[in-house]
């Protein structure tokens, strides 16, 4: 079946009288060949050619989002990730080893807020779902799969995954030598890649189109020989995601690793140590009011009535599996501002890897239809001394986070939002544990410094843009944590 699936691929059409496909056509390197025009192409029906009678050259790209799945993490894929710049999701799938969880630690840090570090799953069963996942978001869509040959990817039914990808808008790269993985991206308008940046790449792509009768089978491609032509299968029926309700969407969103969906929601999970209570993990959430339902309240203000779903899962080979999750109300009012705040504090037995992972609902709307956004945040609760979470802020001292569920209105200046502005004053703290040393903070790349666990610095001379602040323990014990924010 694979060798039958060897480019140039033939499809089929039926009973469509106008047919349009999206195409991408690579030289003998790999890479993108722009300025190409109708005449550089050949259709052939049934083996005969056909008049092309629409084309365009797509030369700004449109918006997409892109995902990286990495599911053999001793193929060394930290190299290709390190090197790589660009909006995109990193989705790691670990093995449960500890070699393999120190090789996704090495990629994962500094971390970015698009990174998600997921436990021991198949990959075919997480290739799947992940479509499924896809095919509820908007636009073009890519996802480019690193693994290695023995990983899995026999149990892949090419057929019915390049289906799904093909509902789902998806175009699938593969980098790392499967032959099944290869043959699902040929299928779906995407080929094996060297590098990361060859299939998360901007445009050109063309579209064409031609007539077509009853059910035909085509190919394109083009009279320079050399150069290679790849398109996206129709797709057929039988492979529709899964009906859920209300739950059981809310549940696959917490765990889906592609955060999002209609509802803003930003995570920040913050570990905190005390001597009395033990070791616990603070969790920030800022839902913005994009999506949120508001019931009239007196003075003009609006109260908002969700559901949060939340979990704290293990990574770590040496902690004990857990699937355990709490679901919450919560109504808070508010009076403009920019959206709501909840925080919640959860208490971790043992040191290690977690993944924290929140999903939020309305609890309903007038129409009935209940938008769902999420959020996840990999974190290490350690063994030794470092340095905790780091919390910014600006204007008055935020809140402590409360034992149980709690709401408030947010603020741009609020720990959970993290978006200042020029001139304001940045506030910022982190908890040394168990060690002595000096703490420096730096924003990146701009350089601004400050020493101490906590002070203050500001915000002059900066651009509006997304940026870091490292804290970094020097002594006998040396440790860095990092955490991102925005200048408006």
């Amino acid at each position: 079946m694979l060798r039958a699936m060897a480019l140039p691929l033939c499809f089929y059409v039926t009973a469509i009288a106008q047919t349009q496909v999206d195409a991408v056509v690579t030289d003998q390197n790999g890479r993108r060949v722009p300025d190409l025009t109708a005449t550089d192409f050949i259709v052939l029906q049934d083996g005969k050619p056909r008049p092309i009678t629409q084309f365009a050259n797509i030369r700004e790209q449109p918006e997409t989002r892109n995902v990286i799945l990495v599911d053999d993490l001793t193929m060394d894929a930290r190299p290709q990730l390190a090197g790589f710049i660009g909006p995109a999701t990193v989705v790691c799938l670990s093995r449960r080893s500890g070699a393999h969880l120190d090789h996704a630690l090495d990629f994962v840090r500094p971390p970015t807020p698009f990174t998600t570090l997921l436990g021991d799953i198949p990959l075919a069963r997480e290739l799947r779902d992940m479509l499924f996942d896809l095919d509820d978001l908007p636009g073009r869509k890519s996802l480019v799969v690193i693994a290695g040959p023995n990983r899995g990817a026999h149990s892949i039914d090419v057929s019915a995954m390049a289906d799904i990808a093909s509902r789902a808008s998806v175009t699938i790269y593969h980098l790392g030598g499967s032959e099944a993985l290869s043959a699902l991206a040929a299928a779906t308008g995407g080929w094996t890649v060297r590098q990361l940046d060859d299939a998360i790449a901007p445009a050109p792509y063309y579209t064409i189109g031609w007539d077509a009768g009853s059910t035909r089978r085509f190919q394109v491609h083009t009279r320079d020989k050399k150069l290679q032509v790849h398109m996206r299968a129709p797709a057929s029926s039988g492979h529709e995601p899964p009906m859920l309700a209300a739950s059981g969407q809310l549940r696959r969103a917490l765990a889906s690793p592609l955060t999002g969906g209609e509802l803003d929601v930003n995570l920040t999970a913050a570990f905190v140590r005390q001597e009395a209570a033990g070791s616990y993990v603070d969790l920030l959430l800022h839902i913005g009011r994009k999506g949120v339902h508001f019931e009239p309240d007196t003075n003009g203000c609006g109260r908002a009535r969700l559901e949060i779903m939340r979990a704290l899962w293990p990574l770590d080979p040496g902690l004990a599996p857990s699937e355990r999750v709490a679901t919450s109300p919560v109504e808070v009012t508010t009076c403009g501002g920019t959206g709501i705040v909840a925080t919640v504090r959860e208490r971790v037995p043992s040191t290690g890897a977690y993944m924290a992972r929140v999903a939020v609902r309305n609890q309903a709307d007038r129409t009935g239809h209940i938008p769902i956004g999420s959020a996840a945040q990999f974190l290490v609760v350690p063994k030794d001394a470092v340095l905790s979470a780091i919390t910014l802020w600006s204007g008055d001292t935020p809140p402590g986070s409360a034992g149980d569920l709690a709401a408030r209105p947010a603020r741009d200046g609020d720990p959970a939002v993290r978006v200042f502005h020029i001139g304001d004053e940045l506030h910022y703290a982190v908890q040394v544990l168990g060690a002595a040393g000096d703490v420096r903070a730096q924003i990146l790349p701009n350089g601004t410094e400050s020493s101490g666990a906590t002070g203050s610095m500001a915000l002059q001379g900066l651009k509006p843009g997304r940026y870091v602040l490292r804290a970094s323990l020097t002594g006998k014990t040396r440790a860095d944590e990092y955490i991102d924010f925005e200048i408006r």
